[in-house]
């Protein structure tokens, strides 16, 4: 896994989250809502991102820094939180990375060189 390389500031405090990961995205999002797995250090956050998944919290913006660009979720929960086993990083610890599943409503992904990428709405029905 690549992080990004930069010094963005991350927070989970309120309902404005700021987080520096990589994104995975599920091959088939059901059409009921959408999903995505985010992969980062485990740190001092961590206790509090699994305080959110236990409390059900709804979180109004969740903003993602990747190494391919920044993905805003809105209305966001988080619904599982693991470490990444050693299997899956080959060169890290055992603990050393958690991946976060978020639910949301919609994302929008701004790809780097301030482009936006797309956008997906999953409450616009079809």
């Amino acid at each position: 896994m690549m992080l990004p390389n930069s010094f963005a500031l991350e927070s989970v405090w309120g309902d404005r989250w700021s987080l520096v990961g990589s994104v995975t995205m599920p091959a088939q999002a059901p059409a009921t809502g959408g999903s995505l797995k985010f992969t980062r250090r485990d740190d001092f956050l961590s206790l509090r991102i699994r305080k959110a998944m236990i409390e059900g919290s709804i979180l109004p913006v969740v903003h993602l820094a990747t190494p391919d660009g920044d993905a805003k979720l809105v209305n966001a929960r988080v619904v599982s939180v693991t470490h990444a086993g050693v299997n899956d990083r080959p060169q890290a610890g055992p603990g050393e990375f958690l991946v976060v599943s978020f639910t949301f409503q919609q994302i929008v992904w701004t790809r780097k060189g301030g482009k936006k990428g797309w956008t997906d709405d999953w409450s616009a029905g079809g």
